[in-house]
């Protein structure tokens, strides 16, 4: 009897799931995958760090300070910024005249291996106060490591080791008289050469917040003279969505001056702060727009040492904004 009943199971069994009938509750907990448990689950924040092109994804950074670089070999970060300022002359006491300034501006930076990149800046710059015009440029190139690139450390996206050389010449500069005359100067002996060596890492913080640091020391050259320069800088970066990174930055110039610089006599040590915001976007054909704000403290004081010539520039505030186009290739 019992054999019986056990061969009618069987072939009930048989049939009730060739016919597709759904298959019992415990039987398909079964044969679900094993759900995670909690210590398998991995808190964002902490996720290992991204490498190659995740690094920074829709965010190519070519500003002043730099703190990322590109990690895939013989990938090409490309920019074009236009920026400047127009000051109506009741704006600045003291000061009956209306100012602008321009700049035209090409950052790169290139990828030579995932730990080792090369980038410049090359940018044209006209300043402009109705009786006199001058013409600026300034020359930037610099090698840049990423000595994590051989052990992740916890929350760092990439760090940055770098060495680089700024070269700022006044070369031209234009006088309006009065009478409508107009004299053109081409100078050579209005310059500043700066070396620096610096450091610093880009922390990710949560999914779509990174905090990013750096700290350089420079020597600078300035005409006869030198200075000594230590600059520090940290940056809030937010990526709301992927294509889309907002960012606030702080900077501070610490300066060390001899007592008399360019035949005048201009305060020993300085401090300069510069303070700026910034939208950038990225499409899917890798080209993209940024938007910036910046304002400083002195005027391109510690930035350009060439214009540190009289007091006045060291004590006026300047700001500027900026626009642009981004490249990937």
């Amino acid at each position: 009897m019992t054999m019986a009943l056990g061969v009618v199971t069987c072939a009930w069994s048989r049939t009730t799931y060739a016919a597709g009938s759904a298959t019992p509750a415990a039987l398909r907990r079964a044969l679900d995958p094993k759900p995670a448990q909690p210590a398998d689950v991995v808190d964002p924040a902490n996720a290992p760090a991204p490498t190659g092109r995740a690094r920074g994804a829709s965010f190519l950074d070519l500003g002043t300070i730099r703190y990322l670089s590109p990690a895939t070999p013989r990938e090409f970060w490309l920019g074009l910024d236009f920026g400047g300022v127009y000051v109506p002359d009741n704006l600045i006491a003291n000061f009956a005249r209306d100012i602008w300034t321009m700049r035209l501006t090409f950052p790169w930076a290139v990828a030579l291996t995932p730990w080792l990149s090369v980038g410049g800046r090359h940018e044209l710059a006209w300043y402009d106060a109705e009786n006199v015009r001058a013409q600026y440029s300034n020359q930037e190139v610099s090698i840049a490591l990423s000595p994590t690139t051989w052990r992740t450390l916890p929350g760092v996206t990439q760090d940055r080791l770098e060495f680089g050389f700024e070269a700022h010449d006044m070369f031209r500069t234009t006088l309006f008289g009065d009478n409508g005359l107009r004299q053109v100067l081409h100078l050579g002996g209005i310059f500043d050469r700066v070396i620096y060596m610096g450091y610093g890492m880009s922390h990710r913080v949560r999914p779509k917040l990174s905090i990013d640091w750096n700290t350089q020391g420079r020597f600078v050259w300035l005409f006869i003279n030198t200075q000594k320069q230590l600059r520090t800088s940290a940056r809030l970066r937010w990526n709301p969505r992927p294509a889309h990174t907002v960012s606030i930055e702080s900077v501070g110039f610490l300066i060390f001056r001899e007592k008399v610089q360019a035949g005048n006599l201009l305060p020993r040590a300085g401090i300069i702060g510069q303070f700026a915001a910034q939208y950038d976007w990225m499409s899917k054909r890798k080209v993209g727009l940024f938007a910036r704000a910046w304002f400083s403290t002195s005027f391109l004081s510690g930035t350009s040492p060439v214009f540190e010539i009289r007091e006045e520039a060291i004590n006026q505030p300047y700001g500027e904004l900026a626009g642009g186009l981004r490249v990937r290739y």
